[in-house]
């Protein structure tokens, strides 16, 4: 019985370590959009089009913080549309 309780510490640990892998990949995600829409602020424009996948969070983030977030499904593929 006490390879049991190992597996189980082993199961629990491996949870712990996939819940805050996926936190760190939701801030990263964030600070990655964020500098795109600030390199286009600074360049003079009001929206960035992002061509790759954004975490649900920080869409809703996003929006609370008062950007205007829009999925585009296009031929060439799926983009996020932000606008400030």
């Amino acid at each position: 019985m006490f390879w049991v309780k190992d597996i189980e510490w082993v199961r629990a640990l491996t949870r712990k370590s996939q819940i805050k892998q996926r936190k760190r990949n939701i801030k990263r995600n964030y600070k990655r959009v964020y500098c795109d829409i600030k390199s286009r602020a600074k360049m003079g424009f009001n929206s960035v089009n992002i061509h790759y996948n954004i975490y649900d969070q920080n869409v809703r983030r996003l929006i609370d913080e008062g950007y205007k977030v829009e999925r585009r499904v296009s031929v060439s593929g799926s983009s996020w549309e932000v606008v400030w």
